[in-house]
């Protein structure tokens, strides 16, 4: 059978007291470590709000682009 080369990221976050003490780069190299060993050669994160520009400054450092794009639009129905 043949295996996906595509890590498929859905959901993390840090807890905002634990934020700017290294965990997130601590996480992201252990992760990338690990896809790497697992031979994967595409990440593909999902649910990257366009209003997180510290998260998308980090995908945009890695050399990421965006693929697709969703948008949630609201309307009241009263």
């Amino acid at each position: 059978m043949k295996k996906s080369t595509k890590l498929m990221m859905m959901l993390g976050g840090i807890k905002e007291e634990y934020r700017g003490k290294g965990i997130d780069v601590m996480m992201g190299m252990k992760l990338l470590d690990s896809a790497r060993k697992q031979n994967k050669t595409i990440l593909d994160s999902h649910l990257i709000m366009e209003e997180n520009p510290k998260m998308r400054a980090e995908y945009e450092r890695m050399n990421g682009k965006i693929v697709k794009r969703f948008r949630i639009f609201q309307k009241s129905l009263v």
